[in-house]
């Protein structure tokens, strides 16, 4: 197959996802195939973390978090968050029977964690996880993925699995419809995304690098009137909106 731009396979990779071919959507992930340019670094993420405004979607970043909290607050164990930046998830899980630990490649953020917050927040990233097997009751990985290649998309995902305990629970997050591909084709990519996800498509790489889907919420990014549509999406209008964000419960 030849593909002209890196949106075309992901168009691709959808369809197949869509089709349940996973051996044939498993081929376009080679690093031979067309990709997004990757702006991702430890300097990137400090300036990011860094500056006021991490988050443009602030409201549905807020929501993204408290779902995790109100999920993952009641439990006890091993807890990992995989990037987890500024460490508001972690803020927010502080005097719950959780044992928090963190792995993010910004330094700033590492430092930051580490003297606020109580566990142990490491440098490094989602491609090198330096734990065990099996060690995690619980892995978080927010906001991620869409900064991984596509090339290396397998083998970030298998190390979240592989970290994890059998029966342990995994929560992901990807964007959706954000229109990266207007973006790019402006100049601008203000949040280093290299992937342009969809429901199906970050479902079927999580049933392939061996996790089980237990259920998904949709979050939205309204620029105004924020409560007032979000309660108006659940209750009357649940077709007028496309959804801006996915998070995923699986299971090992």
């Amino acid at each position: 197959m030849e593909f002209k731009d890196p949106f075309e396979i992901e168009k691709a990779r959808n369809i197949l996802a869509k089709s349940g071919d996973f051996k044939g959507l498993v081929r376009l992930y080679s690093k031979k195939f067309p990709e997004i340019p990757d702006l991702n670094s430890p300097d990137f993420w400090n300036l990011k973390l860094s500056s006021k405004n991490t988050d443009e979607n602030g409201h549905m970043a807020r929501d993204r978090i408290d779902v995790v909290y109100q999920e993952v607050k009641g439990h006890k164990g091993e807890f990992l968050d995989v990037g987890f930046g500024n460490g508001e998830l972690e803020q927010k899980l502080q005097g719950t029977s959780l044992k928090l630990q963190g792995i993010d490649i910004s330094p700033y953020a590492a430092k930051k964690a580490s003297g606020n917050l109580n566990g142990k927040f490491l440098l490094g990233d989602i491609l090198h996880l330096p734990f065990p097997n099996n060690k995690f009751d619980i892995v978080v990985s927010l906001e991620v993925l869409e900064h991984i290649p596509p090339f290396r998309t397998f083998r970030a995902l298998k190390e979240l699995w592989r970290v994890l305990k059998v029966e342990g629970l995994a929560i992901v997050s990807v964007p959706l419809n954000e229109g990266l591909k207007t973006m790019i084709e402006r100049g601008e990519n203000p949040n280093a995304h290299v992937r342009v996800y969809t429901p199906t498509l970050i479902e079927a790489e999580l049933k392939i690098s061996g996790f089980d889907i237990r259920k998904k919420i949709f979050l939205f990014a309204f620029s105004s009137f924020y409560s007032l549509k979000k309660i108006l999406q659940k209750r009357i209008l649940k077709n007028r909106w496309k959804p801006n964000n996915i998070i995923v419960f699986a299971e090992k």
